[in-house]
């Protein structure tokens, strides 16, 4: 929600400035977010999940910037809230995890 609303702020600032990335490492994750996408999902089931691997380069694959786990949430919150209209940016932060079913 920060970088969601970083951007809201901020909407002239490129995104990958948003993300703490520069020009290579946004254009890698816009590229690869379906291997970032199935290297999440699978973690997250997993008995005893790792997100705390997605802070490292090269978590999800080679070439692989820092801290993806951001970078696909900010994602999956923005897609999120594009199809339910009945929630904006700011009601989002009153809600729990469980209640955003994005991911």
């Amino acid at each position: 929600l920060a970088v969601l609303n970083s951007q809201a702020v901020f909407p002239d600032i490129s995104e990958n400035i948003h993300h703490y990335y520069d020009s290579a490492e946004m254009l890698w994750c816009d590229r690869n977010f379906g291997r970032i996408d199935q290297a999440l999902r699978q973690c997250l089931k997993e008995s005893d999940p790792d997100p705390w691997r997605f802070y490292s380069a090269g978590s999800v694959a080679a070439g692989c910037p820092s801290h993806t786990h951001y970078y696909w949430a900010a994602r999956k919150i923005s897609e999120w809230l594009k199809n339910n209209s009945r929630v904006n940016l700011l009601d989002a932060h009153a809600l729990s995890a469980q209640q955003i079913d994005a991911f």
